[in-house]
């Protein structure tokens, strides 16, 4: 018995016997899993009737000028909100002027009114918690307005100011070209972005306004 590791032989004992619980083991689980209930198909799943949609009522009139106003009445919130929408879009823009519509659309909010400079726009609408906002996208254009309800003859008059009598300042102008430069230069940061810019070329190819893009020759 000389030279004898009780210590050895215990862990060979324990060993063994994991080899032995293993399939009695594997056994208990496979009659557990068995024992689970099958869930049922989709058919037999039931559902209770929809509810009928109330479509609610929009008024419609039309101005002397043809200008058409769809009116949707919602009294849950005390806000108002109102869109302007004109027929146009980056889709007209000029071969050599890409991006003509989209900074026009900008430029109209940004750059103020004859009467306001976009800046002084800005501190009015902050201070009161409203907005008006306007944009050219490729099929149309907007201007809109968010504002609280007694706010409401304030706000109007600025979005009839900005729909009419935009000024189209210089100094907003170059800022929106700096920053369509910015987003040129950063484009080939996104992959996403990369894979949608090859897939329209590739479906539209250059002859198109679908296959345009602003270039840095085409900002200028």
């Amino acid at each position: 018995m000389r030279g004898f590791k009780p210590t050895q032989t215990k862990v060979c004992a324990t060993r063994s016997g994991w080899h032995t619980l293993q399939p009695v083991m594997l056994f208990f689980f496979c009659l557990s899993a068995g024992a689970q209930t099958i869930p049922p198909s989709y058919k037999d799943l039931k559902y209770p009737p929809l509810r009928e949609i109330q479509i609610p009522k929009v008024e419609e009139s039309t101005l002397p000028n043809g200008l058409k106003i769809y009116l949707l009445e919602n009294h849950e919130l005390p806000l108002v909100r109102g869109l302007a929408l004109v027929r146009t879009g980056n889709l007209f823009d000029p071969a050599d002027k890409i991006g003509l519509a989209s900074t026009a659309g900008a430029l109209i909010r940004s750059g103020g009114t004859t009467a306001k400079t976009g800046d002084q726009l800005d501190e009015e609408l902050e201070n009161i918690a409203a907005s008006v906002e306007s944009q050219i996208g490729e099929s149309y254009g907007s201007v809109s307005f968010s504002t609280l309800k007694e706010r409401t003859d304030e706000v109007l008059a600025a979005f009839h100011d900005v729909l009419t009598t935009p000024a189209f300042r210089e100094d907003k102008l170059e800022l929106i070209k700096t920053q369509t430069r910015s987003g040129i230069a950063r484009r080939n940061d996104d992959a996403h972005g990369i894979s949608q810019r090859e897939f329209a070329d590739l479906i539209y190819g250059p002859r198109t306004p679908f296959g345009w893009r602003e270039e840095y020759a085409t900002i200028d």
